[in-house]
């Protein structure tokens, strides 16, 4: 993907099974089985093709300024 952000939101990766890469701030990093990724509100990001399809992983994007209904 390209360079973006999630605005107010936070993005969370877990990278379950596999390989994948992301970079934030001019640094890569390379991720394996097990591990998390965590790009803050308005802080651009992107992942790589290199790996991306064959990892298992679990992508969440929360959005804190939202607190009544959290989880609604």
């Amino acid at each position: 993907l390209d360079p973006h952000d999630h605005g107010t939101c936070i993005e969370i990766i877990f990278v379950v099974a596999g390989r994948d890469s992301y970079s934030v701030g001019g640094q890569t990093y390379e991720l394996s089985g097990n591990s998390v990724f965590v790009a803050m509100p308005g802080e651009e990001h992107q992942s790589h093709e290199a790996y991306q399809g064959l990892s298992e992983h679990v992508w969440v994007q929360l959005d804190l300024t939202v607190s009544r209904d959290f989880l609604g």
